[in-house]
């Protein structure tokens, strides 16, 4: 292949991974303690714990605990 070619042809694109629970493309994956799949970057939200504890628990049905656990 020569040079000029090289630099005409258009990059290929790899596609990112897929996460295994929403089914978006992500670039990070997050485990439980278990090594099992939690979730993503997309799917999942980071709270601070402390204020996580203290709010007025906006939504009443919300479990208190381990958010990836399926008891």
């Amino acid at each position: 292949m020569s040079v000029m070619r090289y630099w005409l042809d258009p990059l290929e694109q790899e596609s990112l991974p897929v996460c295994p629970v929403c089914g978006e493309e992500c670039e990070t994956v997050y485990t439980d303690i278990n090594s099992e799949v939690c979730g993503c970057n997309n799917c999942i939200s980071e709270y601070d714990a402390w204020e996580y504890y203290d709010d007025e628990d906006p939504d009443p049905d919300r479990e208190r605990g381990w958010a990836c656990r399926d008891d």
